[in-house]
């Protein structure tokens, strides 16, 4: 029974190529030797939708938490005893505000949850957060 220990252990790429192997401690989406002397980034271990602008699986599922959460809370407080809480006496109003604003903060979250910077994960968010404003305003 070999257990391995002291074995160097590495994979190499699935996609065909010439590409050297990669060791397990190098860090996912790190540049990588290729054939010739080149530098190349190894794409099959990046994060999903590492290369595109913006990430629509997490885009989309943080459109479905933020829209689940907010459009019932909305029109609750829009039906409250026939008239928006609001207009009405007391500081009710605030339940739903604030629930709706967390609403959309962890929807933020869930878009840029997949980006590895700051940047990228606040474009997601202001790509959730204009589309669902407007669709709230407008509804």
């Amino acid at each position: 029974m070999d257990s391995g220990v002291g074995v160097p252990q590495s994979t190499t790429s699935s996609s065909g190529s010439d590409r050297e192997a990669t060791s397990p401690g190098r860090l996912p989406g790190a540049p990588v030797a290729v054939p010739g002397g080149d530098i190349g980034w190894d794409r099959e271990s990046s994060a999903p939708g590492a290369g595109q602008l913006l990430h629509y699986r997490a885009l989309s599922d943080a459109f479905l938490f933020t829209l689940v959460v907010s459009v019932p809370v909305l029109l609750w407080e829009e039906l409250w005893r026939g008239q928006p809480m609001i207009d009405q006496p007391g500081h009710l109003w605030l339940v739903p505000a604030v629930i709706t604003v967390a609403a959309f903060f962890i929807g933020g979250y869930i878009a840029g949850r997949h980006r590895r910077r700051r940047t990228g994960a606040l474009l997601q968010a202001v790509a959730l957060a204009v589309p669902v404003s407007l669709l709230l305003i407008i509804a």
